[in-house]
């Protein structure tokens, strides 16, 4: 009896801890700011926005390869530069219209901005 009493002491806590989802903390458990575009895998992330007029949008640099947030439409021109892991551009779109954009160190890295009233 005493042995079994001791399985149980040992098994179930482990059992329930196995069950158990744990909510993370700090930062990982925070929504995304929706004006935040990731670059990442070669990719802007995500491809295509639609917003309201006077927003600031912000692009990050997640990758380890340097990339520019390059405009090729001329609705509203923008160019970041170069950006190296962990940096950020923010621009503020002031005017209507489909702004087309690209990384110049990658071509085929695309990316739309979409601008309503």
């Amino acid at each position: 009896m005493k042995y079994k009493s001791v399985l149980m002491f040992l098994t179930v806590p482990a059992l329930l801890a196995a069950c158990t989802t744990f909510a993370p903390t700090g930062g990982n458990n925070t929504p995304t700011d929706p004006n935040t575009l990731s670059i990442q895998g070669f990719a802007f992330l995500p491809n295509t926005v639609t917003i309201l007029t006077g927003t600031t949008l912000t692009w990050e640099n997640k990758d380890s390869a340097n990339h520019t947030v390059t405009s090729t439409t001329a609705v509203q021109s923008f160019d970041s530069g170069a950006l190296a892991q962990g940096a950020k551009f923010s621009f503020k779109f002031t005017a209507a219209g489909t702004n087309n954009y690209f990384c110049s160190f990658h071509p085929a890295m695309t990316g739309k901005v979409i601008v309503t009233n």
